[in-house]
């Protein structure tokens, strides 16, 4: 195995744990933005009646919401970069 063989290892090994990282904080946030509100809801009141109102009907959509207007968004940069040939925008 070469020099070059053993630094492309590491940077893929490097870019799963950020990767990896970066999912596990978006999961946290998610679950922290399901709680969060005029009153905080806790994971083990989700499936309560009041749970099933505020978690399920009001703040799942939301956040599902939020999460995919910020995923087209990441999308419309990277496609304008390649557009314009400007890769460090």
């Amino acid at each position: 195995m070469t020099l070059l063989d053993q630094l492309a290892q590491q940077a893929d090994r490097r870019s799963r744990r950020w990767l990896g990282a970066l999912t596990a904080a978006v999961l946290l946030l998610l679950v922290l933005s399901l709680c969060t509100g005029d009153s905080w809801i806790s994971p083990l009141q989700w499936f309560s009646a009041s749970g099933d109102l505020f978690v399920w009907q009001l703040r799942l959509p939301r956040t599902l919401a939020v999460l995919l207007v910020g995923a087209a968004l990441a999308v419309c940069g990277v496609v304008m970069q390649a557009l314009f040939n400007n890769p460090l925008a």
